[in-house]
């Protein structure tokens, strides 16, 4: 019997390490913060996201959002130099630094802050809770670039793109000349490593987008010629408005492995805007040109899409009609078009393997509606809120 007993669990562990070994397998080494989106990280079970001075998460079970701290009592008071120069508060930045980005990866939390008066970025390691933050990494001289440049961890490194402003004589006086550089930090031996750079002119934006995959990262670099465009108000003001003369626009893949930079498409025409777009589980890269859909090697995938939003193998593309809204779910692999139904909002951010996620801001503060994918793909969309607690 004990025989028995113990080939029974023999035979078990074999099963238990075989899925185990089948879920390391498919766990993807890849996480990146949300595009466009000011410190937002879309996790399975929810959202970390900064709003002022503290860290929040959105927990799609319970349905609410709550201050990243567990501490019984905690007031969740920021650091002050005068009242508080010691927060104990899990959600706050531990010297008073400004909370920019987060991303989670491999069980961490990974915390990007920007200290502009000292001109210095630093990055924290906590838990997921947001207990036991340390210090990292410290990068002086440059700051994390922009709001809309995501970060990146793979490999074991991070990715992010950081902005060096130098103060350079010029027309008998100093300016400040900024440089944008794709910049790697390696988690394991603490190196600090600038992969990419390129020195900004006129305050137009190099990295517009940044995507990444296992292999590769993908960014854009934007050289547009900015012009200014003068409209009369009907009272007889003259207002002049920045107008986007010409783009050029560089789409790059940068191979981890071997840090080779690759350009995959260039363009520059009058009034053409071509961006990077999102990764897509079975064609890779995604970009358009005006409103119509391409892969990475040029063709098209949808015509007159507008408006995208890549979800796995689904493109999510919008249209008006009518003064209605309707959104087509388009088959990216055939390019045929699956569902179209009207929607009551479109403003599509993100998505998990479960839910699609819209993403707004009211009274300056991020809120998160969620609909199964299941429901929204069938044109069942019924949006559920995550509440404050």
């Amino acid at each position: 019997m004990k025989k028995v007993i113990t080939i029974l669990l023999a035979v078990l562990l074999c099963f238990a390490v075989a899925s185990c070994d089948e879920e390391k397998a498919n766990e993807r080494d890849l996480a990146v913060s949300e595009e466009g989106i000011f410190g937002c990280f879309v996790a399975e079970n929810g959202i970390y996201h900064i709003e002022g001075e503290n860290m929040y998460f959105a927990d799609f079970e319970t349905g609410y959002d709550v201050v990243l701290c567990n501490k019984p009592g905690c007031m969740h008071l920021p650091y002050n130099q005068e009242t508080n120069p010691l927060p104990t508060c899990d959600s706050v930045s531990m010297h008073g630094e400004q909370l920019f980005d987060v991303v989670v990866y491999k069980g961490a939390l990974y915390w990007v802050t920007n200290d502009f008066a000292d001109s210095k970025l630093c990055i924290y390691k906590s838990e997921l809770d947001g207990s036991l933050k340390r210090l990292i990494a410290t990068e002086k001289g440059f700051y994390l670039s922009s709001i809309s440049t995501p970060t990146v961890c793979t490999g074991d490194r991070l990715y992010y793109v950081g902005t060096d402003v130098t103060a350079v004589a010029e027309n008998e006086g100093m300016e400040n000349q900024r440089t944008e550089k794709l910049i790697c930090f390696d988690l394991l031996n603490g190196e600090t490593k600038v992969l990419f750079e390129k020195q900004n002119q006129d305050g137009v934006r190099m990295f517009m987008n940044f995507f990444a995959d296992e292999e590769k990262l993908y960014y854009t670099i934007d050289d547009g010629e900015y012009g200014y465009e003068e409209t009369e108000l009907s009272n007889g003001d003259i207002i002049s408005m920045l107008k986007l003369q010409k783009q050029k626009y560089d789409l790059y893949a940068l191979d981890l492995m071997t840090q080779e930079q690759e350009l995959l498409h260039s363009s520059q025409e009058e009034g053409v805007y071509v961006t990077a777009l999102g990764l897509s589980d079975s064609q890779g890269m995604i970009f358009y040109n005006k409103y119509d859909i391409y892969d990475s090697e040029g063709k098209m995938i949808y015509e007159d899409g507008g408006f995208a939003y890549v979800a796995g193998d689904k493109l999510l593309t919008r249209k008006y009609e009518n003064n209605d809204l309707s959104i087509n779910v388009v088959d990216i692999p055939s390019g045929e078009i699956e569902n179209s139904f009207k929607i009551s909002s479109s403003n599509i951010q993100a998505d998990t393997e479960k839910y699609i996620i819209v993403i707004n801001m009211q009274s300056n503060k991020k809120v998160f509606w969620l609909c199964e994918k299941k429901d929204f793909y069938s044109g069942n969309v019924i949006w559920k809120e995550i509440k404050d607690m």
